[in-house]
């Protein structure tokens, strides 16, 4: 792969999201994918991988990269550099919101599980006391991770980044009905969930949106998004997409995430869809 200095000037950043994106459906990122990043961070490009998933699990599939780059995770709600671990920016919903989310909960018979920032690294989620720990593997690493609502120390409730719901449509649309009747100064975010027949829904701070998130950690570099290169699939992906000097949706993406995008890619992403744009990118041929 050759790359041209100056589209390295003028897309120094690149921004990706995980799921249906830089990974395929097996939750891989093809070898050769990884070796074409490696060769544009060390020409001079910074990457970003902007997702809906926590800090802690997205490490689990970002193990092939060797080289320096920065996540953006929970959509937004937090940002960390995979070398040194550093905080660019927390950004938490409100304890208050919080309580009036859980107490309305409660009363629809449906439990929540928080994604949380530990200062002391050892927690990263909070589920109802009812719930077993085990059944929550898929959004950790490890289950010693999870703590039950009793024995979750207080200074946890102030740093949630989210508060996720996954339930059967029907429940789903109770909890946002419910939700919405309180007027909260929050951001909302329902996907489709991978178990058949269930949605997931998420109430996160009023800033935590990949866009937003992506924003924040660009200020801390002193860049702007003259320079980023987006790559998406999802409507969570909107805003990031929307904001970048080249948003690119993959083929695979969703019909309103088209709509914003500069560009579509000519492959999905079990086909190398990431790998082939960016070959094109940095090639010339978006000069």
């Amino acid at each position: 792969m050759f790359i041209k200095d100056k589209m390295v000037k003028k897309f120094n950043t690149i921004c990706f999201d995980l799921d249906g994106t830089l990974l395929n459906d097996e939750k891989n990122i093809p070898s050769s994918t990884v070796e074409v990043l490696r060769r544009l961070v060390l020409s001079g490009c910074e990457i970003i991988i902007a997702t809906g998933r926590s800090i802690e699990k997205s490490e689990e599939f970002l193990k092939e990269l060797d080289f320096p780059y920065t996540v953006v995770a929970n959509n937004g709600a937090i940002a960390v550099d995979n070398l040194h671990k550093n905080i660019f920016f927390i950004s938490p919903i409100e304890k208050n919101f919080f309580e009036k989310i859980y107490e309305e909960s409660k009363m629809l018979n449906i439990s929540p599980y928080l994604h949380v920032y530990d200062k002391n690294n050892k927690y990263s989620l909070i589920i109802d006391d009812d719930k077993n720990k085990e059944d929550f593997f898929g959004s950790v690493q490890t289950v010693d991770e999870v703590a039950h609502m009793s024995e979750a120390p207080e200074y946890l409730f102030d740093s949630i980044l989210s508060i996720v719901f996954l339930e059967s449509d029907e429940n789903i649309n109770k909890i946002c009905s419910t939700i919405d009747t309180l007027n909260l100064d929050i951001t909302t975010h329902t996907i489709y969930a991978f178990r058949e027949g269930h949605m997931m829904t998420e109430f996160l701070n009023k800033s935590a949106t990949k866009g937003q998130g992506i924003e924040k950690y660009l200020k801390t570099k002193r860049k702007t998004w003259e320079n980023v290169v987006s790559f998406g699939d999802d409507n969570n992906d909107l805003s990031m997409i929307a904001y970048s000097k080249l948003g690119i949706s993959m083929l695979n993406g969703s019909n309103e995430l088209k709509k914003v995008s500069d560009h579509v890619t000519e492959h999905d992403n079990n086909c190398k869809g990431v790998e082939l744009e960016l070959k094109k990118i940095y090639g010339g041929m978006y000069e």
